[in-house]
């Protein structure tokens, strides 16, 4: 996050979580930055965008509900300070968390991706995972043409060999931290957190 945030001029942070699926992801995001910036939060334009090409995902994510069991194995913190009960078996996030991040359906198969402004740290893994290589590389040829800053941050996963991003892309170590969810490893690491997303 330092160094992202060096790189932010004006208090402006753009990040793009692609291929949002349900929400773990961009929330996760959310908490982590507003856990780093905590009362300069306020001076901070750092609102996420999550988009996915399922529209029926993306009315999920907005509902911001998830099982108690998806949850557990957060800190406590969070659950205590981003998290209320919605009933007995769910939870659902904070107002304050879910006005951070912008849903939006979007396809990125799409030839030219409509930004007007590029984003520091795109999140993509989500979605990388289901594209042939030739496809992958085009994808990040993409995101490097039309939507990233010119670092090229853009934390990729397993889902494209390392050797093939790193004239373009700078790679990221991996730690395990906790998990959203215990369906599967689909999310990708900020600032050294890998939380898991359920697809």
């Amino acid at each position: 996050m330092p160094d992202i945030v060096k790189k932010a001029g004006n208090k402006d942070l753009r990040i793009w979580s692609a291929g949002c699926s349900s929400g773990e992801e961009p929330y996760t995001l959310a908490i982590i930055i507003d856990e780093f910036f905590g009362k300069e939060k306020l001076f901070w334009d750092s609102k996420i965008l999550a988009t996915d090409i399922s529209s029926r995902m993306l009315e999920k994510a907005q509902k911001r509900i998830y099982g108690n069991e998806e949850i557990a194995a957060l800190p406590v913190n969070w659950r205590l300070s981003y998290f209320s009960k919605y009933d007995q078996d769910r939870s659902v996030i904070s107002d304050r968390i879910r006005n951070e991040v912008i849903f939006r359906r979007f396809n990125l198969m799409e030839k030219c991706f409509p930004f007007k402004r590029k984003f520091h740290v795109i999140f993509c893994r989500n979605v990388m995972i289901y594209f042939n290589n030739e496809t992958k590389w085009e994808l990040l040829e993409n995101f490097q043409c039309f939507a990233l800053q010119q670092k090229h941050q853009s934390p990729v996963g397993s889902g494209l060999q390392q050797h093939n991003c790193r004239t373009l892309f700078h790679t990221w170590s991996v730690q395990h931290y906790g998990r959203f969810s215990g369906k599967g490893e689909l999310l990708i690491l900020f600032q050294d957190f890998l939380l898991n997303s359920s697809n």
